[in-house]
């Protein structure tokens, strides 16, 4: 709830927290083999409440793996008799004389065909986020806008928000609007708590140190958002030759060398030439690294309080612009516990449901680690489903 901020509902983060233990048995059943558990690197004001949750399983813990998952549950649904129709899209709802009931969709087909399709309990809406709707995300999610329109979201062109846009044309409320998957691909900061973030510090435009680097990668990139649009110049990820030394440094001297022939990054052999090369204040910049390296020698962070990657750092001296790469908006239909979608009045519409990120509420305003947006869509998929069933 604190990770929250006041922007998620009680019922629905407690709802998905209860079950996950469940889910993972559910999910072992399918066939997936879990064989490791690991923790996210942390949320500041929420590091008592921390524990290794991210659950990996036989095959996965990497970039594409996630489709071991998807096809377990597919074959799953195909031995329950479940049956798919491809390169078919939906829509529209079908719909009461009122609006507030949903009694089926219609749908079409690569020849443009349309079909109206009865629901026999309810329809399930499960179509991701805004994620590649530059206009919705111009209206309703800042932050996302900004990496749309930059071309850093790497979800399918086909998430387009079309769920919420067929929630919103019958009156759903929609909520939790503002927050996005950011992180650094270059990097990986702030992804992995046994990776820890290098000595190294972020500096916004005019120099000075503004968040801590090891907090989990959608608080520190939010961060970052913020300190660029206040000043309308990029951030930089400070950090010196011992540095790379770190087991968990994301460059070897080599691929360092490489990155800084490419442009990538920048190096100086001062900080007085590193922060004209970047243009801030050789002031500031020389006092933020003189303080985070006298502290830092005492292994401490009174700034930020940071606990990871606490010490000095010496040049050459070198500079990383913060880069995002987006995995997708936060941000959906506004539901109940049962995931029975609701009118701008909090009152349900009969047979409509909504799972995941087409579904906003609990995720707060910024996404808090690794995993939270599988084990919400496992959840709510099985609790919409459920509740359809009137098995709640």
């Amino acid at each position: 709830m604190k990770a929250g901020e006041g922007r998620v509902y009680q019922e629905l983060v407690h709802d998905f927290t209860q079950n996950s233990p469940k889910n993972i048995e559910w999910l072992s059943k399918m066939g997936i083999k879990w064989t490791s558990v690991y923790g996210h690197t942390e949320i500041p004001y929420a590091k008592e409440n921390f524990a290794d949750r991210i659950h990996v399983y036989e095959g996965g813990g990497a970039g594409g793996n996630g489709i071991i998952l998807t096809q377990a549950l597919l074959n799953y649904s195909k031995k329950q008799g479940a049956r798919f129709t491809y390169n078919t899209a939906v829509v529209g709802l079908i719909v009461s004389n009122d609006r507030h009931k949903v009694l089926g969709v219609v749908t079409e087909d690569h020849s443009r065909k349309l079909k109206y399709l009865k629901a026999r309990r309810g329809v399930i809406l499960a179509t991701a986020s805004i994620d590649q709707n530059l206009e919705l995300a111009k209206d309703l999610s800042p932050q996302h806008y900004e990496d749309v329109k930059a071309h850093h979201c790497w979800s399918v062109q086909t998430d387009r928000g079309d769920g919420i846009v067929m929630g919103m044309s019958l009156g759903a409320a929609v909520t939790g609007f503002g927050g996005t998957i950011d992180f650094d691909a270059r990097t990986g900061n702030g992804t992995d708590d046994r990776l820890p973030t290098i000595p190294s510090i972020f500096v916004n435009g005019k120099g000075l140190r503004f968040v801590n680097e090891d907090s989990t990668y959608a608080y520190g990139f939010r961060a970052i958002f913020n300190q660029e649009k206040q000043l309308n110049k990029p951030t930089y990820q400070i950090f010196g030759q011992t540095s790379i030394s770190e087991k968990a440094s994301p460059w070897s001297t080599e691929s360092l060398d490489t990155d800084v022939k490419n442009g990538l990054v920048i190096k100086a052999s001062s900080l007085k030439e590193l922060s004209s090369l970047i243009d801030v204040p050789v002031n500031n910049l020389v006092k933020s690294v003189n303080t985070w390296n006298r502290n830092a020698a005492k292994g401490i962070d009174p700034e930020y309080d940071r606990t990871m990657g606490v010490k000095p750092f010496s040049g050459p001296y070198y500079a990383y612009k913060n880069t995002p790469g987006n995995l997708g908006a936060i941000g959906g239909l506004k539901i109940n516990k049962k995931c029975n979608v609701l009118d701008i009045y909090q009152q349900p519409i009969t047979g409509l449901y909504a799972a995941g990120l087409n579904a906003g509420g609990w995720i707060g305003s910024y996404y808090p680690g690794s995993g939270t947006a599988v084990g919400g869509v496992i959840h709510q998929g099985r609790r919409a489903a459920k509740s359809i069933l009137g098995l709640e």
